[in-house]
């Protein structure tokens, strides 16, 4: 009906030589740094520019270092961002190399060997997410 009222013009238009698909590898690997840059709060930091650590004074009155501002929902140190992030990421591959087991043309051994390493990956991303939520904060899903 729209073809009958509009007459479309004729355009041809050429795919440029430089312009390629990448290739799959490729594609994870951007897919993967946009991925971390995104839950390890890099915008985040950009706009407010946190420091890149903390420090405390101890009962001696020495300066300590922190990397986890405890407490604080809504702010964080960049290396702690960064460390939470490369958890997340490490749980994701973990998720890839179990779903990597699935293939049929895979021998036994290297189909054991996805499916552990790729649980202790999320394993390992998980307890250790955990115990970051912990140390930021105390209380945080304890029992009363």
């Amino acid at each position: 009906m729209v073809g009958q009222v509009i007459e479309w013009p004729r355009v041809r238009i050429k795919k440029p030589g430089w312009l390629v698909i990448p290739s799959a590898t490729t594609a994870f690997i951007a897919t993967m740094i946009g991925y971390f840059v995104l839950v390890s709060g890099v915008i985040y930091d950009i706009i407010h520019e946190p420091p890149s650590i903390g420090s405390r004074i101890d009962a001696h009155g020495h300066q300590r270092p922190i990397v986890f501002k405890a407490n604080s929902l809504h702010s964080q140190y960049i290396l702690e961002g960064l460390a939470a992030g490369m958890l997340f990421c490490v749980g994701g591959l973990g998720l890839l190399l179990m779903l990597a087991a699935e293939k049929p043309s895979l021998s036994r051994l290297h189909r054991y060997l996805c499916l552990s390493l790729g649980g202790a990956c999320m394993l390992g991303g998980f307890l250790a997410s955990r115990a970051f939520i912990h140390i930021k904060f105390p209380s945080y899903l304890r029992s009363m």
